[in-house]
Formats: structure tokens, sequence, C-alpha cells
């Protein structure tokens, strides 16, 4: 209520159905539901142990919106998400490029050296071009973009529906901003 720069997010906010929208989230998937993962285009996101450690605990995946699944971060899954980055022929992220992407390939994971150049979309970033004066986190991002409501309480409890949450709300937000950015002719 006091900084006008946020009305266009009240409003939206506002304007967002009562209907919460689908989740159809694999929380707990079998090595064969990984396996299944063929899709070569998708978000991710990670999530970490910080503060206790800088290991990586997990990796959400969506191949289209409302759909998700949560890959732990370990023995023969950690094999299959490998697979999944190298095979990518579109990555997409939020804060990706300074934060997922290296910490994923400081734990081994390759990506296609020509997907990270040329088709490796990051939503902060695209955000940032469209609206340079508003935040830039997940959480606004998916306000504006998305009608999913707020997620970020459930931070702490299930790690792997925040998880699926956030890498959801990633996907949904870039299929807006890339016609946005196409429009804006901001696309490259």
């Amino acid at each position: 209520m006091r900084q006008q720069d946020f009305f266009p997010a009240v409003i939206n906010d506002l304007k967002k159905s009562i209907n919460v929208p689908p989740e159809n989230y694999v929380l707990d998937p079998t090595l064969e539901q990984v396996q299944a993962f063929t899709a070569t285009e998708f978000a991710f996101d990670i999530e970490t142990n910080y503060p206790v450690s800088r290991e990586i605990t997990m990796v959400g995946l969506s191949d289209k919106p409302y759909h998700a699944i949560v890959v732990p971060f370990r023995g023969p899954y950690k094999r299959e998400l490998a697979r999944i980055f190298r095979a990518a022929t579109l990555l997409i992220g939020h804060n990706s490029i300074q934060f997922d992407i290296p910490y994923l390939q400081e734990y081994g994971i390759e990506f296609n050296t020509e997907t990270l150049n040329a088709n490796c979309w990051d939503t902060m970033l695209m955000q940032h071009l469209l609206q340079p004066d508003q935040p830039h986190d997940l959480t606004y991002v998916g306000s504006i973009f998305t009608s999913k409501p707020t997620w970020e309480f459930d931070k702490r409890g299930a790690m792997e529906l925040y998880n699926a949450r956030d890498v959801d709300v990633t996907m949904q937000a870039y299929k807006q901003l890339r016609q946005l950015l196409k429009v804006e002719h901001l696309e490259h």
C-alpha cells in the first residue's frame, strides 16, 4: 500500500481466480520415472543444503506448465540427471545462469555447450529486461506472470513440493516472458 510501484502486482493478485491451478507433480519418483523423462526442452531448479553445506539435495524439472518431477541428487538419480542435462536443447531457469548452472557444473553435471550459449533462458534476466524497476525474485515474477498463488510459505514444509512449485512457476513465467520479449524486440 505504501509503495505505489507495486500496484500492478497487487492488482494482478486481486484478479486471480480463486480456483487453484492444477499441480501434476511427482515428488518422490522411482528411478524408472526419472529414466522416462526424455524431454530436451525443460525448466529446472535446484535446492541445496545451504547453510549447512553447499550440497545439492534435489533438482526439479518441468517440461510443461503444471507438471514437475523432483529428482533427488544422489546415486543413480544423479546419473540420470547428467543424461537429461547433456541432452538438453533448451534450458529454462530462474537465476540459473549465475547460480544453478555453475552449482550443477561444480557437482559434475555437464551441459551441451551449444545449448548454454544459444538456448539458455533465465527468467530473472528476461523479466529484468521488461520490468527493470520491479523486484526480480521468483515469488514476484510468479505473482505477475502466472495464476499460481504464493507458495513461499511452504518452504518450511516439504522441500520437494516447494521445489516443484518453483520449477512449475519458472516454466509458466518463461512462456509469458518469451512472448513479451518477442513483442518488444528484446528476444536476442
